[in-house]
């Protein structure tokens, strides 16, 4: 079983506030992980690469810059 998640924001939200925000899930993946037992095949860089079935769908600049510095590539095609 695999579960893929992603948190949609509006456009507008202020780049600080979706970086923070991603930043934050990053921050506490181990207390996800630990909330029940399917969380544990959460993966954030499969929610990333997930939207690829939506076309049109783009990560937010402050999403982006969060996920950058946790070291995943995010493809241009979501920028």
């Amino acid at each position: 079983f695999l579960a893929t998640f992603f948190l949609g924001v509006n456009k507008n939200m202020p780049e600080e506030t979706a970086y923070n925000l991603t930043k934050m899930v990053y921050s506490n993946m181990e207390q996800v992980y630990g909330s029940g037992a399917f969380m544990k095949n959460l993966r954030i860089e499969e929610g990333v690469f997930g939207m690829a079935g939506t076309p049109g769908l783009k990560l937010h600049p402050g999403a982006i810059r969060a996920h950058e510095e946790n070291g995943l590539a995010v493809p241009a095609q979501f920028k």
